[in-house]
């Protein structure tokens, strides 16, 4: 017999055999990122104090957008539709949080996408000049949120 020819692979065995790796990849990646996304309250050495909190809604503009078939229109139709929404007009917002919260002696204002209650808060200053606020989410789990600092008050002054 010659060993050169080889007899046809079955589709279906084929697609089995993909499923179960892909399956196995699967599993893997997940073990893996359960594993590095814990968090560590020991790397959160700071205790922060949030004061207040609120969402700030920012105007960024507006939009202009014109339909250019409504630069002539044709037909009653298109005449109906040009004075309607020919040209729109919209007005561009942008939401952020911002939170006033002490540190040790200093007060900072920061913004973020996160709405923490008032209360304390484990907390680390981070290599980039931001703050990282440590809460419980919805379901209890630990997570930490990032803050961008944009002011510091110095309630203390240094001896």
């Amino acid at each position: 017999m010659d060993r050169s020819v080889r007899p046809p692979i079955k589709s279906g065995y084929l697609n089995c055999t993909l499923a179960v790796l892909f399956l196995a990849i699967t599993l893997v990646n997940l073990a893996f990122a359960a594993g590095k996304d814990k968090i560590d309250p020991a790397d959160f050495p700071e205790t922060a104090y949030v004061l207040s909190a609120r969402v700030i809604t920012a105007d960024t503009g507006v939009t202009v957008r014109h339909n250019p078939a409504c630069d002539n229109p044709q037909g009653a139709f298109m005449r109906g539709y040009c004075a309607e929404a020919g040209t729109q007009v919209v007005n561009n917002t942008h939401q952020y949080v911002q939170v006033i919260a002490t540190l040790g002696p200093n007060t900072y204002t920061l913004i973020g996408n996160k709405l923490p209650p008032p209360g304390p808060y484990k907390a680390r200053l981070l290599e980039d000049g931001s703050i990282e606020l440590l809460g419980p989410s919805a379901n209890g789990e630990l997570h930490a949120h990032k803050f961008i600092v944009v002011a510091i008050e110095i309630t203390e002054k240094p001896n």
